[in-house]
Order: C-alpha cells, then structure tokens, then sequence
C-alpha cells in the first residue's frame, strides 16, 4: 500500500485548504451499514469518501459518532471499534479530529421504585465516559484538565468531574481555529 499525509502548511501562509465537517453517526434506519452495532458504517463511509474527493486536509468529526449510552466499557470499546473501523480507509490520507456528543455516554442506571436515574460511570479517572473515550482517541492535551478547581466545584478537596484529557482542546490549521468543547 502508498498512503500520504500532508502536514499543516505554515502559519499564516493563507493558501486555499478545504475542511470537512461531520456530526451524529450513530446507527440508522435501513439495517445493514447503516446499523453495525451503534455506527451508520455507510455514512461514515460515505463522508470519508466525500472529504477525500474535495481534497479535504482534515475532518473535524463533533459528537454523536455512536449510539451510546451504555452500560458496559466493553460494548462502548466495540462501538468506537465499528467507528475506527468505517473511517479507517480515509484517515491515512488526513487527520481525522473527533469530540464528543451527548451519545458517547456511559453510566450507571439506578432504580427507585417507577423511576430511573443514570450519572456517569466512575471512578473518573478510568470509566467516565471522558476517560473511555480518551483511551479511544489520539487528540491534542492542549484543553483544561477538568472543572476541578473551578467555582463550579461542590467540594475543592474531592474529585467531582471527570478529565478533559483528549476530548476539550483547540488547533489551528492555517487560518483557521477550532475550538472542540464536550
């Protein structure tokens, strides 16, 4: 196999570059690949190869790459599996950069009588929802660390809030910023 990759052109240069942007992923209607287990494998497909047709320098995929909200690391792991998997033919060509969406979920449910609640799994650090999908992904680190610290924080001597680790971070490409929140 040949495959390429360019790099980012100098700061500033200002020369004509074309970007894809792509959101919500997740299994679809139709069967097939449109449903592999949590991936519409046919879009995903198809925008790689749109991207890659345009001559696109990266792709900036935001959020709802799967179906989520799980249970289970494991099922979550196999999800983000079938997604590398779709992109895969493409992202040797450009760097594909992902976020998350309120479907990279995964949580724990409690039953109280009639009703449910589910929060994110824990510990943080290694089942949040953040960490799973920071395991996924090779992102920048350039973000903040988490809203530990922060006047958001209920308890300064306890860990509340998951990492930002590899899913809240920015970059530039030429002339343009991107900024990529959770």
């Amino acid at each position: 196999y040949v495959y390429s990759f360019t790099t980012a052109p100098a700061a500033g240069s200002r020369k004509r570059f074309t970007f894809a942007y792509a959101s919500d992923s997740r299994d679809g209607q139709g069967g097939g690949e449109r449903g592999m287990f949590g991936v519409n494998y046919y879009i995903v497909k198809k925008i790689g190869a749109l991207a890659s047709y345009k001559n696109a320098e990266f792709i900036q995929f935001t959020g709802d790459l799967i179906d989520g909200y799980l249970y289970s690391k494991d099922e979550m792991n196999l999800q983000y599996a079938n997604w590398k998997r779709s992109i895969q033919p493409f992202w040797h060509h450009f760097s594909v950069y992902t976020a998350m969406g309120n479907h990279e979920c995964i949580m724990y449910e409690f039953e109280q009588g009639e009703e449910e609640i589910s929060i994110d799994r824990f510990p943080f650090d290694t089942h949040s929802s953040e960490a799973v999908f920071a395991e996924q992904f090779i992102l920048p680190v350039n973000g903040p660390e988490s809203e530990d610290g922060s006047a958001y924080d209920p308890n300064p001597e306890a860990t509340d809030f998951p990492s930002y680790k590899e899913n809240v971070y920015f970059y530039t490409y030429d002339n343009v910023a991107v900024v990529v929140l959770n």
